[in-house]
C-alpha cells in the first residue's frame, strides 16, 4: 500500500492555515464548522468561507483546513495582516524545495542575534530534510532541540511560528522600551535624587552634564586609564553637583541623605561609564597624549612608487641595533650596530656592522665609513640624495651629508641635484621603507645562532638557567651577509615599486637599460667630508719651519716650510672619518682642494733618527723650492728695469727762460761761502793732534797729562 502524496505546506498562493487566524479553542472550532459548512455553501459571520482539506499530519485524520484569506470576514483578515506585520503570507512549498522557504526579512521589532541565526538554520534543516508527521521529523526535532538547549515541545512551538511568520518567527520579539531611557543614571541614584527633592528639570540637567563629564574624563585622563579611575573621578564631581542642585531646589519634604549614601549612589555603573562615547573620546585622548601612536595609527598614509627613479637617486639610511648577541675580544657580550642603506629604486640593501666597545656609541665616523664602502662598490656608487629619519640622533646628519650635494655637482657637472639629505616627517616610521626591511632581516636572523629577540629584559635562550649562547663578530658578519643576500634575491609581490620582482631582478633591469654607477675611493671622499677645527673660522697662521698649533698640539707639513716666511694664513680641516689625526690644509684663496696634509710633530732624541729627519726636512725644503722654480726663470733685474725705462722713452728736458737776479744780501752770503778759508793758528804743544804726532811725541804727551799711577815706563 503506497502512502498518500505529501501535501505539507502545500497551500496555494493566497491561502493560510486555519490556526493562523484563530486565537482561542472555541474560535478555532467555530471556524472548523464554518469550513465544513462552506463545502455545502455555508457562511461564517456573513462571509462565505472557501476552504479545502489538506493532508498535513495534524488535525483529524492528519488533515487540516487551508482557507483563502480573501473569503474570511474583514476582522479576521485584518487580524492576520496585523500578525504578519503588514506582509502578505509567503507562498510555501513542499518539503525539500529549499528555494521556496520563508524569506521574510527580519523586521526592526525583533531581536536578531546569533541564537536566531542558529534557530533559523535548524528550522530550515527540519523543513527541507523531513516530512510532517513522520518518525524522521520527530527524531530530527529531538536532536535539533537538544542541540539548541530546548525541549521538544518548545522547539515545535518555535518551528510552528517560523512556518507561520517566516524568518521573523525564528527570532525573539524586541523589547517595547528598547533604546529608551528607563532611569536617569541608575536606580540607586534616582532613588537618592528623589529623596533629596531634585526636580525633573534638575535631574535632566545633571544627566546631560554627567554624560559630558564622563566623556571629558576619558579624553583627559589618557587612553590607558582603567574604568574604575573614571568612575571614581565622576563620583567626586557628581557628589558636589548633587549637593549644589539640592541646595538650589531645597524642599521641605526632602529627606536628609548621608555622605556615604550619596557616594554610593553617585558611583555610577561601569557599563554606563564605558558606553559614553568611549571609542570617540579614547581616540581624542590618543591624539592629544600619545603623538607617536597617533601618527603611527591614526594618520592616513599614501603609497609611493619609486620605480621611476634610477638606482642611487634616493637612498634611505638608518642605524639598527641588532638582536644577535656577539662576543667581544675581552669576553663580554654585546649586540652589534648595523648601518644600512636601501636603494629606493631597486629595493636593494647594503649593510655594515660595527661591534662597539663598552660605553661607546655609534659615531658619525662609523656612518661615513659605511658610506665610503658604499661609494667604492661598483654595484652601488655615490648616492644622489639620502633619506633619513627625523629623530634627534639623526639631526647631525644634516651637517654630515652637506657635502654630498657638492659631490654630486662635481660628478654630474650641473646643479640640478636635490639636497644631500632629506629628513622624513616627525613620528612617521612608516614613511621609511627601510624600517620594514629591518623587520624582514631580523626574521631571517631569528633562525640563526645567537638571536635573543627584541626584548632585552626577556632574552631568548636555548636552555633555561644556562648562559645565553653568543657568537663571534666574524660569525655575525657572515650571518648578516647571508640574510641580506637572501632578502635581495627574494621576490616582493606586494611592493608597489618592484611589482613582484626581487631587488636583484629590478637592479638587473636597470643595468640592461644602460645605468652605470659613479664610484669613489675612501681617499677621494675624505676631502669632501671634513670640517674646520674651530666653529668660527678654523684658520691658523703658518709659523717658522712650516708649523701650526691646534689645541696645544704642533703640526708640521713639508709643503708649508717654504711659506712660513710669508706669514701665510691657512684653513685647517679635520677628516670626519678615517685617520682623523692627519689634518688637511687648505689655502685661504683656494679651498676647492686640500693643499697638503699635516701630521703631529714628534719629538726626537739626540740620535741618528733625529739627524735623519732633519736631513729629510732640509732635502724636502730644497725639493719644494726646486719644484717652485721649475716653471720660472731667474732674471736680471737691472735689465728688466732698463727694458721698462726704455719702454717709457727718454725723460723730458726743460729750458730756462731767464736767470733770476739775487738780492744784495743773498749775493753777500754767496760770496762769503765761496771765499777761501784762512789757515789755522799754530797749535799749543798740549794741543798736538794725535793723528799727526809721532810715537815719541805721543809718549811724552801721555806722561805729561796722565796721573802718576797710570804712567808706565
Amino acid at each position: 500500500m503506497t502512502a498518500p502524496p505529501l501535501l505539507q505546506r502545500a497551500v496555494k498562493p493566497g491561502e493560510i492555515w486555519l490556526s493562523d487566524v484563530s486565537r482561542s479553542r472555541g474560535e478555532r472550532r467555530a471556524l472548523q464548522r464554518a469550513c465544513e459548512q462552506g463545502e455545502r455553501g455555508g457562511t461564517y459571520r456573513g462571509a462565505a468561507i472557501k476552504a479545502r482539506r489538506v493532508r498535513k499530519g495534524g488535525g483529524r485524520g492528519g488533515q487540516c483546513w487551508a482557507i483563502e484569506v480573501a473569503s474570511l470576514p474583514p476582522e479576521l483578515q485584518a487580524r492576520y495582516r496585523e500578525r504578519v506585520r503588514g506582509d502578505e503570507a509567503a507562498p510555501t512549498a513542499a518539503v525539500g524545495d529549499a528555494a521556496a522557504l520563508p524569506t521574510h526579512a527580519p523586521p526592526r521589532a525583533i531581536h536578531w542575534n546569533k541564537d536566531a541565526e542558529a534557530r533559523l538554520a535548524s528550522f530550515e534543516k527540519v523543513a527541507c530534510e523531513t516530512r510532517a508527521g513522520t518518525p524522521e521529523r520527530k527524531q530530527l526535532i529531538a536532536a535539533e532541540a537538544a542541540a539548541l538547549g530546548l525541549s521538544a515541545s518548545r522547539y515545535c512551538q518555535q518551528f510552528k511560528r517560523y512556518q507561520d511568520e517566516g524568518v521573523a518567527g525564528a527570532a525573539r520579539k524586541a523589547r517595547s522600551d528598547q533604546q529608551k531611557r528607563r532611569v536617569y543614571l541608575s536606580r540607586t541614584w534616582d532613588a537618592c535624587a528623589k529623596r533629596m527633592g531634585l526636580t525633573a528639570e534638575a535631574k535632566a540637567a545633571i544627566v546631560q552634564e554627567t554624560e559630558r563629564r564622563i566623556a571629558s574624563e576619558w579624553r583627559s585622563g589618557g587612553p590607558k586609564q582603567p574604568c574604575s579611575n573614571v568612575q571614581a573621578k565622576v563620583m567626586g564631581w557628581l557628589v558636589k553637583r548633587c549637593k549644589e542642585a539640592a541646595a538650589a531646589t531645597a524642599d521641605a519634604e526632602s529627606d536628609a541623605v548621608s555622605d556615604d549614601e550619596l557616594r554610593k549612589a553617585c558611583t555610577l555603573p561601569k557599563p554606563l561609564i564605558r558606553r559614553t562615547n568611549l571609542r570617540k573620546n579614547l581616540a581624542v585622548a590618543i591624539a592629544e597624549r600619545d603623538a607617536g601612536r597617533a601618527n603611527a595609527k591614526q594618520r592616513s598614509r599614501i603609497k609611493r612608487d619609486w620605480s621611476h627613479l634610477q638606482p642611487m637617486a634616493m637612498v634611505s639610511g638608518d642605524v639598527h641595533p641588532s638582536d644577535t648577541l656577539v662576543l667581544r675580544e675581552d669576553g663580554s657580550q654585546a649586540t652589534a650596530r648595523v648601518v644600512a642603506w636601501l636603494d629606493q629604486a631597486t629595493g636593494r640593501l647594503f649593510v655594515t656592522a660595527y661591534l662597539l666597545e663598552k660605553g661607546e656609541g655609534l659615531k658619525s665616523s662609523h656612518v661615513l665609513e659605511s658610506l665610503a664602502a658604499l661609494c667604492a662598490d661598483p654595484s652601488w656608487g655615490v648616492p644622489d640624495a639620502i633619506y633619513a629619519d627625523n629623530g634627534s640622533e639623526y639631526k647631525s646628519w644634516s651637517e654630515l651629508f652637506e657635502p654630498l650635494a657638492q659631490l654630486n655637482v662635481a660628478i654630474h657637472g650641473d646643479g640640478s641635484i636635490r639636497p644631500g639629505l632629506t629628513h622624513a616627517g616627525a613620528y612617521q616610521p612608516a614613511a621609511k621603507a627601510i624600517e620594514h626591511v629591518f623587520a624582514i632581516i631580523e626574521k631571517n636572523l631569528a633562525d640563526m645562532p645567537g638571536h635573543i629577540g627584541s626584548n632585552r629584559m626577556n632574552k631568548k635562550c636555548e636552555r633555561q638557567g644556562k648562559p645565553i649562547a653568543s657568537i663571534t663578530f666574524a660569525q655575525f658578519q657572515e650571518q648578516l651577509a647571508e640574510a641580506v643576500k637572501f632578502y635581495n634575491n627574494r621576490e616582493q609581490p606586494r611592493s608597489v615599486t618592484l611589482k613582484g620582482k626581487s631587488p636583484n631582478e629590478a637592479f638587473r633591469a636597470k643595468i640592461e637599460a644602460s645605468w652605470q654607477s659613479h664610484t669613489m675611493t675612501k681617499e677621494e671622499l675624505v676631502p669632501y667630508f671634513c670640517k674646520p677645527i674651530d666653529k668660527k673660522n678654523g684658520t691658523r697662521r703658518v709659523l717658522d719651519g712650516g708649523k701650526f698649533t691646534v689645541d696645544g698640539v704642533t703640526y708640521y707639513a713639508d709643503e708649508l716650510a717654504n711659506l712660513a716666511a710669508l706669514g701665510v694664513t691657512v684653513l685647517i680641516k679635520r677628516p670626519m672619518f678615517g685617520d682623523q689625526d692627519r689634518l688637511l690644509v687648505f689655502l685661504a684663496d683656494d679651498q676647492s682642494e686640500p693643499f697638503c696634509g699635516a701630521d703631529p710633530e714628534p719629538t726626537y732624541r739626540h740620535d741618528a733618527e733625529g739627524l735623519a729627519e732633519a736631513a729629510r726636512r732640509e732635502k724636502a725644503g730644497r725639493e719644494g723650492l726646486r719644484a717652485m722654480k721649475k716653471d720660472t726663470d731667474k732674471l736680471d733685474q737691472v735689465e728688466s728695469l732698463r727694458a721698462v725705462n726704455k719702454a717709457y722713452g727718454a725723460p723730458p728736458v726743460g729750458e730756462a727762460l731767464n736767470v733770476v737776479p739775487l738780492d744784495p744780501k743773498a749775493r753777500k752770503v754767496q760770496q762769503a761761502l765761496q771765499a777761501p778759508r784762512a789757515r789755522a793758528a799754530a797749535a799749543d804743544p798740549a794741543d798736538v793732534r794725535l793723528g799727526s804726532a809721532s810715537n815719541d811725541e805721543l809718549h811724552a804727551f801721555m806722561k805729561k797729562v796722565l796721573p802718576p799711577h797710570l804712567r808706565r815706563g
